[in-house]
């Protein structure tokens, strides 16, 4: 049974960079979806609030509308980064 762990490369410095575990380089074409990413894999132990999170992101609108856009920034990111199968 797999752990559900899954390896990815992150490369932060110059270009956005994000490669699985067999090199393949995974294309997330959204700005939003980059600076998500990037927080959560910096934040200590990988974890950030919501809230945290679309203050950050989107603080200047409604909480509403911010929590709608980080919902469908998250969907689209698990989509992305879907794992099938043993590591």
């Amino acid at each position: 049974m797999s752990s559900g762990v899954v390896s990815f490369t992150l490369q932060l410095r110059g270009p956005f960079r994000l490669d699985d575990a067999q090199g393949r380089r995974i294309d997330i074409s959204s700005r939003e979806g980059q600076a998500l990413i990037a927080m959560l894999a910096t934040a200590n132990g990988g974890e950030r609030t919501r809230s945290w999170l679309q203050n950050q992101l989107w603080g200047s609108r409604g909480q509403d509308q911010a929590q709608s856009i980080l919902r469908s920034e998250l969907s689209s990111l698990r989509g992305l980064l879907k794992h099938d199968g043993p590591p």
